[in-house]
């Protein structure tokens, strides 16, 4: 597999140069991303935002990957290797070739990290070797990748015949499918319990909840508007699914069930254009990027239980997507001018 990286040298270079301009605290008000693709490191619990590291070229998705390292895959066709400590860019990695729509979602596996890489094509990245050591289908258009909390399996999401597909990561290979009433954009590892998979669908105003060994059929959850991603916490059954606009602004559905099994929803407003979440698993909170429209993205810290906004920071750009690092300390957001 050949990347396009005849520039690559040059391009770690450049990006080392940056990296070590930018100080190593200071008020995001003194940088300005437009143009660049960078992460931004803010500090949890408080939501402070510390340093942008520039550099990530076509960044669309990101992944903590060990105490100091994380990941960006970039629509170039390149793995960009980070370390938080230093704040700065390690190494690029080929992956495959350059796809504009390509390279938005990665999952974990064992050892391993799943990348919708271009043409419909997933990766598996292997962490110690640094080096692509598969690709395969699973689907025509895959749309997301979720890793199972309750087992080896990658759940992955496509955008043509609407199927939500099963790998298991022994192998590589579909193992089961599940048919949607519409195609899912977002995928989200529920309870482990349940051995559930909770999905955002991208055109109607649904989410749905498969239970991987009870039932062959999807549950359907009402919304008050299409959903664009999702995120659930493994130790219960409460969801969030987020939502560009809804009665003229953005809004999450924090979603759960009551002991009857039957699906009970609340809708928080929020500011903006909702379009990425996370969860964090340790303080049991969801944070969620909605776009301003000025050029700024808004974090929400949001108390899925009170239903209450615990606090926000603004950052600059597009928000293109979220990971928890380094057990919980920080939150890196990849965003793009």
């Amino acid at each position: 597999m050949v990347g396009r990286h005849g520039h690559l040298p040059a391009l770690i270079a450049a990006a080392a140069v940056l990296a070590t301009a930018v100080p190593g605290c200071h008020r995001l008000t003194e940088y300005s991303s437009t143009g660049e693709t960078g992460v931004v490191v803010i500090r949890l619990p408080d939501l402070e935002a510390e340093d942008v590291i520039p550099g990530f070229e076509g960044g669309r998705s990101i992944c903590s990957v060990g105490n100091e390292n994380f990941v960006v895959a970039s629509n170039r066709g390149r793995l960009f290797w980070g370390n938080s400590a230093e704040r700065t860019i390690e190494h690029a990695y080929p992956i495959g070739t350059a796809f504009t729509a390509g390279y938005g979602s990665m999952a974990p596996g064992d050892g391993s990290i799943y990348i919708i890489t271009g043409y419909g094509q997933i990766a598996q990245f292997n962490l110690s070797s640094r080096k692509v050591v598969d690709q395969f289908d699973a689907g025509p258009l895959p749309t997301d990748l979720c890793r199972a909390a309750f087992g080896p399996y990658l759940y992955v999401s496509d955008g043509q015949d609407g199927l939500v597909r099963e790998v298991w990561l022994l192998d590589n290979e579909v193992h089961d499918q599940y048919g949607m009433p519409h195609p899912v954009r977002a995928l989200a590892s529920g309870r482990i319990i349940d051995r559930a998979v909770m999905c955002a669908a991208g055109s109607a105003s649904e989410a749905y909840r498969i239970l991987v060994d009870s039932l062959p059929y999807p549950e359907t959850v009402e919304l008050s508007s299409p959903p664009v991603d999702i995120a659930a916490f493994r130790d219960t059954s409460l969801c969030c699914a987020v939502h560009p606009v809804m009665h003229g602004s953005g809004g999450a559905t924090i979603i759960w069930y009551d002991s009857l099994g039957q699906a009970q929803t609340r809708i928080m407003s929020l500011d903006g254009s909702p379009c990425v979440i996370c969860t964090d698993h340790v303080r049991r909170l969801f944070y969620v990027a909605s776009f301003l429209g000025d050029g700024t993205t808004r974090i929400y810290k949001l108390d899925p239980f009170d239903m209450a906004i615990l606090g926000s920071v603004d950052v600059d750009g597009l928000l293109r997507d979220m990971a928890l690092h380094r057990n919980g300390e920080f939150l890196l957001a990849l965003t793009s001018g």
